[in-house]
Parts: structure tokens; C-alpha cells; sequence
């Protein structure tokens, strides 16, 4: 499938909401951390089952070092 729309394969309303929310949160990191030049690992885990979202999240394991 080329070009998803979210809006399209997620049609609940508040599931959508939390998604991109999700999406926003590693969007924000990824560009934070990146400029930053900080040492990180950055994932997004979504959970879904029969077509429906079940939760999403954002995991952020950056690490200081000197």
C-alpha cells in the first residue's frame, strides 16, 4: 500500500487521536535527540489486533556518557 492514510486504515476517532499523538511524541524525539547529538535508542511500539488499535507508545533509552 503506498501512501497510507491513517485516517483511512484507523476509522475510530479516538484511536486515531492516540496515534498520532504517538506519532508527534516520536516525531518531537527523534529530531530532539538528534540535534542533541545524544548516544539513544528511539522506538514506537503500536499494538493491534483485528484491525483495531490497542495501544501505542514511544520508548526513549537515551544514555549519558562523558
Amino acid at each position: 500500500m503506498s501512501n497510507p492514510d491513517y485516517r483511512k486504515i484507523i476509522n475510530n476517532d479516538e484511536s486515531l487521536a492516540v496515534f498520532l499523538r504517538a506519532m508527534a511524541k516520536y516525531d518531537k524525539s527523534f529530531c530532539s535527540l538528534m540535534a542533541d547529538g545524544d548516544d539513544f535508542t528511539l522506538r514506537m511500539e503500536v499494538r493491534g489486533d483485528k484491525g483495531k488499535l490497542i495501544h501505542c507508545r514511544v520508548h526513549n533509552d537515551s544514555f549519558e556518557r562523558p
